[in-house]
């Protein structure tokens, strides 16, 4: 048993690691940018769990490991496989997104519209070697909502792994729900990635399907906010993973999820912000030209999907150990209303017919 001034020095050196770690991980993010890496990410957040666990028990050492193992693997194999859908040999797919949301609003196609609007048509085009693609002009003024938007898409590269690591904090059951509809999102993700590849808006400008002004214009907010280790990233980021893995957008669809995890534990006065997450997430999507308006609805719809079948799981394993457990019940309870036997044996005291005979 662990004493008092034992528990207490625990405590204070915990409290000195978290510290620590706070201020290495700021000077490092002031070096080297926000890490937005499935690798970094998960190596920031192993180390401060594991702050966290100083002066815990053993078993909480053995449950991080546990826990976010798998999670890491299924992570880190959702990002390579990415990468090998768009070879599996499917066609891509450009016009059934349009014509979707041509069908919702009523003719308009929702990325022309808002660039057109929002950017108000300063762009121009460049030939990049791939053959043109529409660039906001230099000069063009910045405006307050690009950074809104630039902050909103690189937040989808670290909410749900934060999250994910407050969750273990506070509750290990709850982490592990989570991380089990987190995975399950990002298998059905997957599977629609591979039979049905699609290109984004931006792709589909280059090839002439909506107006070849259309293009990929979030990441200037980066440079206004001198990150622009961020914006290089995730450029970088692009060339290596697959570019008509559009449709869902699961970037709307883990912030949905993460609005749903929340929802019920966050204030009632918070609930609006929680819910404008996916909504502010998808807006940034479709202006900047990264995915249609079914592609975010598709995306929060997956999310819900993959948290009614584990809700379902859930309840009949739930379910299962109750009966399981009231017919012990019920089973010690007659044991216990049974009489015993007079010779102390568990056969019966009343004799049998073939005994009473003379």
């Amino acid at each position: 048993m662990v004493t008092a001034p034992v528990a207490s020095s625990w405590v204070a050196v915990r409290r000195i690691a978290l510290v620590t770690y706070a201020i290495v991980l700021y000077l490092w993010c002031r070096e080297y940018g926000i890490p937005i890496g499935h690798d970094y990410v998960f190596l920031w957040i192993i180390i401060g769990l594991a702050c966290a666990s100083i002066g815990r028990t053993w078993m909480a050492v053995v449950h991080l490991l546990i826990d976010w193992g798998p999670f890491l693997a299924v992570v880190i194999a959702y990002d390579l496989s990415r990468g090998w859908a768009d070879s599996a040999g499917f066609p891509v797919h450009f016009t059934p997104q349009i014509e979707a949301d041509r069908a919702l609003f009523f003719g308009t196609v929702p990325p022309v519209w808002l660039q057109h609007h929002l950017f108000h048509t300063q762009f121009v085009r460049v030939f990049t070697g791939g053959g043109f693609v529409a660039r906001l002009q230099p000069t063009t003024h910045l405006h307050w909502y690009e950074v809104v938007f630039d902050l909103t898409y690189v937040s989808h590269y670290l909410a749900s792994f934060v999250a994910a690591g407050l969750l273990w904090v506070r509750s290990r059951e709850r982490f592990q729900a989570y991380a089990r509809r987190f995975c399950t999102l990002s298998a059905f993700g997957f599977v629609t990635y591979v039979i049905f590849p699609a290109a984004p808006p931006w792709m589909a400008a280059q090839r002439g399907y909506i107006d070849p002004l259309v293009g990929r214009v979030g990441g200037r907010g980066f440079a206004w906010l001198h990150l622009h280790t961020i914006r290089n990233l995730i450029e970088t980021g692009t060339k290596t993973t697959n570019l008509v893995a559009a449709v869902p957008s699961l970037h709307a669809g883990f912030a949905a999820l993460l609005a749903i995890t929340f929802w019920r534990s966050v204030p009632r006065w918070a609930r609006p912000l929680l819910g404008a997450y996916p909504a502010v997430m998808g807006m940034t999507l479709v202006a900047t030209g990264e995915h249609y308006v079914v592609d975010i609805l598709l995306g929060v719809l997956y999310a819900f999907l993959a948290c009614a079948l584990w809700n379902a799981i859930e309840r009949w394993w739930t379910n299962r150990k109750l009966t399981a457990r009231d017919s012990a019940v019920e089973v010690n309870l007659l044991s216990a209303a049974q009489p015993p036997a007079r010779d102390g044996s568990p056969a019966s005291q009343a004799p049998t017919r073939r005994a009473m005979m003379p």
